[in-house]
């Protein structure tokens, strides 16, 4: 309710209130407070790391190191869609849409069902064979 509205403003304040390192601490925190609270509920979670067109040609983003950190260490399964993308974009296939380094266009949202399919079609097969 109310009060659970409050303590999440309070805990993580607008992007514009964030700057350098405490807008990465605040990933970190969030990230860590999603991933246990899917697990206090019995709930598997999956981190899908799509790249930016910048990051798939060498530019670092502070963010992947945390997400890929606190998803190592809380055990989350992680699908890393660099390969696939760099794969696309060596081919001469763009992934993203035209003018924009983020966002995938219709060959980017295939390789991304194309690399999570596998991975959730084999979690619901042990889901269901535990039942």
């Amino acid at each position: 309710g109310t009060e659970q509205v409050n303590s999440f403003a309070q805990l993580y304040p607008s992007p514009t209130e964030q700057t350098g390192e405490r807008r990465l601490e605040l990933c970190r925190r969030a990230l860590e407070s999603m991933f246990d609270g899917a697990a206090s509920r019995g709930v598997s979670t999956l981190l899908v790391l799509h790249a930016t067109r910048a990051e798939l040609a060498g530019v670092p983003a502070p963010e992947r190191a945390i997400l890929v950190g606190v998803a190592n260490g809380k055990g989350v399964q992680i699908i890393d869609l660099a390969s696939p993308f760099n794969s696309s974009l060596s081919a001469d296939r763009d992934p993203f849409r035209d003018g924009d380094d983020i966002h995938p266009n219709e060959l980017g949202q295939q390789l991304i069902a194309d690399s999570i399919y596998p991975v959730l079609l084999e979690s619901l097969k042990r889901r269901i064979g535990d039942d």
